[in-house]
């Protein structure tokens, strides 16, 4: 009760920045379960998270700049269990930048058949079925 309104503002102002802080973790990071629950661990665990994230970035940026991260990081999961050569013949594919098959348009103009050369059928009413 001996706080000010200021700091008051501030301390919840921090508070969301740290709750933003841990959704960035567990949505881009995949940090969603913490190992630990000493403080100690808690801090190992976010270090080790942040690390790997730093050397994952470097490393895109070295290899496939023009690549989003989140794309590398795909690409870097799917090869996880393969040797180092098979993700750099990944990195070094040949991209194909295709809009995939392509419709050709056709030019020719198009006839409007309203029905002039087609037999219009009455329909049948109910009376006709119900005389039989």
């Amino acid at each position: 009760l001996d706080l000010s309104e200021q700091e008051i503002l501030d301390t919840y102002k921090n508070r969301w920045y740290i709750e933003l802080f841990f959704k960035w973790l567990k949505q881009h990071i995949k940090i969603d379960h913490l190992f630990s629950e000493s403080p100690i661990g808690i801090w190992n665990q976010l270090f080790i998270a942040l690390i790997t994230f730093g050397l994952l970035e470097i490393m895109r940026l070295l290899r496939e700049p023009n690549r989003e991260i989140w794309q590398f990081l795909k690409t870097i999961r799917q090869y996880l269990m393969d040797s180092w050569e098979e993700v750099q013949k990944e990195f070094n594919r040949k991209r194909k930048f295709s809009k995939g098959r392509q419709k050709i348009p056709d030019k020719r103009s198009k006839v409007m058949n309203f029905g002039f050369e087609s037999a219009i059928v009455s329909p049948i009413s109910k009376e006709h079925y119900t005389r039989k």
